[in-house]
């Protein structure tokens, strides 16, 4: 169950609130595939509005990398790349993750993301490589890099790096929850 770090959850509402802390923080690759928080997310997006890069996210968070990509690959902006990035990135397509990150140059998301990582993990955690991770320039790729590198070789990264990737997730939520309102 992940936790609201970064998450402006005072505009949610309950039900979406319980969705989120519900489902199982997702792993770096393509689990947790929850299925409970699937059939949550289907009922609540069936009686809600919500933009295509929130739905896309939520897709995510239930683990259906195949619903999340068949949202995201149709939104024509950074926000449905940058969703659509992280989709290939836990599905081990990491060269098509990086070629969709590359479309978000510039992300306000990026900044907040750096910024975060610097502020909050010890430069000594798992030998991480901070220099990139702490750069907004940076930072998307070097993620899609340690992922891979955790998932084949660097077993110590997968925890730091699973908050990160949940920091990633809340931060780019805020943003595209955030654009809908306004």
């Amino acid at each position: 169950m992940p936790k609201f770090d970064l998450l402006n959850s005072c505009r949610l509402d309950v039900e979406l609130i319980d969705i989120i802390l519900e489902s199982p923080t997702a792993g770096l690759d393509s689990l947790p595939c929850c299925a409970r928080t699937g059939r949550a997310v289907r009922t609540w997006l069936e009686r809600n509005r919500l933009v295509a890069p929130c739905a896309a996210g939520l897709w995510l968070l239930a683990g259906d990398l195949h619903q999340s990509h068949e949202l995201s690959q149709e939104i024509k902006s950074s926000d449905g790349s940058f969703w659509h990035g992280i989709m290939h990135r836990r599905e081990g397509d990491f060269w098509n993750a990086k070629y969709w990150f590359q479309r978000t140059h510039g992300h306000p998301v990026h900044q907040q993301l750096a910024s975060t990582i610097e502020s909050s993990i010890n430069t000594k955690t798992a030998d991480l490589p901070m220099q990139l991770l702490c750069q907004p320039t940076t930072v998307a790729g070097a993620l899609v890099d340690c992922c891979q590198q955790a998932l084949s070789t660097r077993e110590v990264w997968r925890e730091p790096l699973t908050q990160i990737c949940w920091w990633e997730w809340q931060l780019l939520w805020n943003h595209c929850y955030d654009s809908q309102a306004n």
